[in-house]
């Protein structure tokens, strides 16, 4: 009979999961009830083909996967991302710096006659953009000396044999490096961990897994729609590669990581490592889970069981081909390709045959040298068999990435590649944003399967994939942002209600609000205080108040370019990168949200580029080399475009095969990188534009024009979920943001507390000219719905008030500016990291009030 996969009995396992300890792993069965029946002896031999099947199962089915039902705080402190507390203000008629603040309603100003002025957005410079390159580095030599250097980081590099390479620290394969080693990483859309000695089999081998949608764990209540949470079960082995000479003494090795890839080694003998080693090449989306056999005789076992082992005819030298189905009904194919010893390029005569020793192991009849590949056949696939039979032999070794920007914005993922010669291309894994953007280079093949938490995925064969993105972020500067493109106007009447707003939040302690522990709040602080001056400079046009205010927020700046701020950055020599003294002075990891451990600093870093942005801006002699140095280094730490940079790796903080960043840093992860705030994490890329505008680094304005066109689509296709989403499932749909995305995991919550308002708010702020880009009138407008409006947001405590009343202005900017322009407003409705002044600015500004 067919097996089936049935989440009957998993419905009480996850039922108020919320109470039970944080981490608490929940043993999940997800089978069927029905008892698997003996399995006759039986051999048959066809015309192309033989088969072997099992005797008398040595055992059941073990189809029991692992949900994680709570989150993992470790290095997420359960804090709001803007401290609490009253924002004290002056009268408007006050004295602040030897400057007399003016009611501008009460005297005779150019603008008594009330008459309409146009404001000029910000016009963007001609960056050149087709001869930029967006990955020219803007530097690669040592960083700054104010940065002290420190080599004892508490987290080890284990495994990596590359000591001096700058390690991805928030990139998909870290679980390799990190705790126990043994956590899965995800590839898509297959998993793979390295059992290290437990599992099933107790094997020293590396398990593969697939799940299917039907395996998927809803919660608390499965049957509620929306859902709060799905989750993918791990460690489900539907194959194992190994070998016999694998034992205790068994080892792994880690080499070549880059942003898309790593090896992973596994040694019979660690001593003599380059003898008996079957190694993995990992990257993103690859086609098939190859293994490179040296010296081995190869062992595969199934925690699912295998039903049948049939071989099939290959018409290539050196290869044999065999079909597997398991117990679960699905079938995968497996392809040996014989190779002189330690080479993999010259195919070799000579089958490989494979004995069925049980119901769960094949082995391999004969020592091996060469490449062996599994990959699973899509159920509703025709096409697969055809498709794998002509890719097979070639794997994925690493991917370099190219641009160009003019009027559209096309980058690609070129793949490199090894293995045989072969007329099929290369195989790999797309996802939904990619399959809507290829434009070029490679050829879709109509096969599919589903990834983990990003729908459903198409395989492409091609050594290169060129997206091109139309929708460019080009005209967005400083200036509020209309998708239209119209121009901000404002009246006399509303430039006086801003210009007095400015007054009293220039009248704020700016040392005070940013001379904090923490790299996050103190940038959100200078971010905001930024977003006042430039309202003072370029909207209200108050040369009196642009200079007080452009005093104060470079003394505040100053603290941190000088690195003399409560916890100054250390340059950690062990992971290469920009980290708080915090972790080292406290011996605590999660300080400032673990930034110690490389959490969060596109978030944290992106606050202060943009300050910087803004200060460079509105006073060219603030951009001394000296600054330039200091902030281009915290954009090489969190979004280097370089490769060959010594000093910090390739992209830390954005998945260019994801199309948006990972917040979590070296924290092990047993589902995976997480994304909380896609909102912090695009207005980081719009810093990087500004940015590269005021310094004249056209190739970095091009970098941030190329992130954000990627950043909206991904965004857009998984965390913004408008009611035409299918890459989420239907029952998730409802909720319209994801809350936190792990790459096996979505959870409509957020690490500081499950209020609505905290669930969508943090996917707004900080609300800037780019979050109209991204966050669509329609997705808004849903939104809005779904959480019912302004009935709801008049519910809301605190500063989340403004924001989502901040927000409702993309689609009703008016609304928006009348309420913050209010007489008796209050300003504890405003986030730590906005003002009231830039509010009425941005939602003014799109009114045209």
């Amino acid at each position: 009979m067919l097996f089936s996969l049935s989440l009957l009995c998993l419905i009480p396992s996850i039922a108020n999961a919320h109470p039970r300890p944080i981490g608490r792993r929940q043993e999940t069965q997800i089978t069927s009830t029905t008892v698997q029946p003996e399995i006759s002896v039986s051999t048959s031999t066809g015309i192309s083909s033989t088969a072997q099947i099992p005797a008398k199962p040595t055992r059941k089915p073990a189809t029991t996967g692992t949900i994680i039902t709570e989150l993992d705080y470790r290095g997420h402190p359960r804090l709001p991302p803007f401290p609490t507390g009253s924002i004290s203000t002056s009268p408007v008629n006050s004295t602040i710096a030897n400057v007399t603040f003016v009611d501008l309603t009460a005297t005779s100003t150019p603008f008594k006659d009330a008459k309409r002025i146009k404001v000029e957005g910000f016009v963007e410079a001609n960056i050149g953009a087709a001869a930029a390159d967006p990955f020219t580095p803007i530097g690669t030599g040592a960083p700054p000396a104010m940065f002290t250097r420190n080599g004892n980081h508490p987290v080890p590099r284990k495994s990596i044999t590359n000591a001096d390479v700058p390690m991805g620290t928030n990139k998909f394969y870290s679980n390799l490096f990190l705790e126990n080693q043994d956590n899965t990483v995800f590839l898509q859309p297959y998993s793979v961990w390295w059992n290290k000695g437990t599992g099933q089999f107790q094997s020293w081998g590396l398990s593969v897994s697939h799940t299917e949608a039907s395996q998927l764990a809803f919660g608390p209540n499965p049957d509620a729609n929306p859902v709060r949470y799905y989750i993918n079960p791990i460690g489900i082995e539907h194959f194992t590669f190994s070998a016999s000479e694998f034992k205790t003494s068994s080892g792994m090795t880690l080499d070549d990581p880059t942003a898309f890839s790593i090896n992973l080694n596994l040694l019979a003998n660690p001593s003599t490592p380059s003898t008996q080693k079957l190694t993995f090449p990992l990257c993103q989306g690859q086609g098939f889970i190859t293994g490179l056999y040296t010296n081995l005789t190869p062992i595969f076992d199934s925690a699912i069981l295998f039903r049948t082992l049939t071989k099939a005819t290959s018409t290539k030298v050196g290869a044999t081909k065999y079909k597997i189905v398991l117990e679960d009904g699905n079938t995968w194919l497996l392809y040996a390709t014989r190779t002189a010893a330690g080479e993999f390029a010259s195919p070799v005569d000579g089958a490989l045959d494979f004995t069925l020793v049980n119901n769960h192991r094949i082995q391999a009849s004969s020592n091996f040298n060469g490449i062996i590949q599994i990959a699973k056949i899509p159920a509703d696939s025709t096409a697969a068999e055809d498709v794998y039979d002509a890719s097979f032999g070639l794997y994925c070794t690493g991917v370099t990435m190219s641009a160009a920007v003019d009027t559209a914005a096309a980058y690609s993922f070129n793949f490199a590649k090894s293995g045989v010669a072969n007329s099929g291309g290369l195989l790999g894994w797309a996802l939904p944003h990619h399959i809507a953007a290829i434009t070029a280079g490679s050829v879709k093949s109509g096969m599919q399967m589903r990834s983990t938490t990003k729908g459903v995925m198409t395989a492409v064969a091609g050594d290169v994939w060129t997206m091109t993105e139309t929708n460019l972020a080009t005209n967005i500067g400083f200036y509020p942002w209309k998708p239209d493109g119209a121009p901000n106007t404002y009246s006399a009447a509303a430039l006086t209600t801003i210009r007095n707003a400015v007054a009293s939040d220039i009248a704020q302690d700016m040392d005070g609000q940013s001379n904090l522990n923490s790299m996050y709040y103190s940038g959100k602080a200078l971010s905001k205080f930024a977003f006042v001056c430039f309202v003072a400079k370029d909207i209200v046009k108050d040369t009196a108040l642009t200079n007080t205010c452009v005093t104060k927020l470079k003394a505040a700046f100053n603290r941190f370019s000088e690195n003399t701020q409560v916890y100054p950055l250390i340059y950690d020599t062990v992971w290469k990168g920009l980290v708080s003294n915090a972790i080292y002075a406290t011996g605590d990891a999660g300080q400032d949200f673990g930034n110690g451990a490389y959490n969060d600093h596109h978030f944290h870093y992106g606050y202060h580029v943009h300050a910087a942005a803004v200060l460079g801006y509105l006073d060219s002699s603030f951009l001394t080399t000296e600054i330039k140095d200091y902030v281009n280094s915290l954009i090489r730490d969190f979004a280097n475009p370089a490769t060959n940079d010594p000093y910090f790796p390739f992209m830390r903080s954005m998945d260019w095969y994801h199309g948006h960043s990972w917040a979590k840093g070296i924290f092990a992860s047993s589902d995976g990188k997480d994304q909380e705030s896609t909102s912090e994490d695009y207005t980081a890329t719009y810093a990087l534009k500004l940015w590269g505008t005021v310094t004249n680094q056209p190739s970095l304005v091009s970098l941030a024009i190329t992130m954000l066109a990627v950043q909206r689509r991904s965004i857009q296709s998984y965390f913004l979920l408008e009611s035409t989403n299918t890459n989420q499932p239907a029952n998730f749909i409802a909720n319209k943001v994801t809350g936190i995305l792990f790459e096996n995991k979505v959870d409509y919550t957020t690490y500081f507390g499950n209020n609505k308002e905290y669930i969508h708010g943090i996917q707004m702020i900080p609300l800037s000219p780019v979050s109209p880009y991204v966050r669509s009138v329609r997705f808004v407008n849903e939104e809005l719905q779904e959480l019912g409006g302004d009935g709801f947001i008049n519910g809301v405590v605190g500063g989340w008030r403004g924001l989502l009343v901040a927000n409702k202005g993309i689609v009703n900017p008016k609304a928006a500016w009348d309420w913050f322009a209010q007489s008796g407003f209050d300003n504890n409705w405003l986030d730590g990291g906005a003002s009231k002044s830039w509010y009425l600015a941005w939602t003014g500004g799109m009114a045209g009030v």
